[in-house]
């Protein structure tokens, strides 16, 4: 019996939150009374992903993959902002300037942050301009 009251619990909750989507842990609070159980638990089945301390999303399906969350979201969830600059060294090949190698880092310039941190096992440099 209690059980079957939690696995239903923890579907009302995973149904609630939309797929591709990155969430703050306060934001999830609303859905449930005991929000690190469920989140450990949700975390285990796979259902929700750990982007970083007190981030979470919903994986997005391609098929039988699970797609990371989008960059442009996890980096404004991350600085509670959307006024920030997403540049990378890769970006010059789309110019045809020459490079001719991929580049992994990730600047991301704002007002906010500066260091370098790590989100959903990704790189990111913030600069603060």
């Amino acid at each position: 019996m209690k059980n079957e009251n939690l696995k239903r619990r923890l579907d009302k909750f995973s149904n609630s939150l939309k797929e591709g989507r990155v969430y703050r842990a306060c934001e999830l609070s609303k859905y449930t009374n005991s929000l690190g159980r469920d989140l450990r638990l949700l975390v285990e089945s796979q259902r929700l992903k750990t982007a970083g301390k007190g981030l979470y999303y919903v994986p997005d399906k391609l098929g039988n993959i699970a797609v990371p969350a989008r960059t442009k979201e996890l980096v404004e969830k991350f600085l509670k902002t959307n006024h920030f600059l997403l540049r990378s060294l890769s970006d010059f090949n789309r110019l045809d300037l020459g490079l001719t190698q991929m580049f992994k880092e990730t600047f991301v310039y704002n007002t906010k942050r500066d260091g370098k941190v790590e989100l959903d096992g990704r790189e990111y440099f913030f600069k603060k301009k």
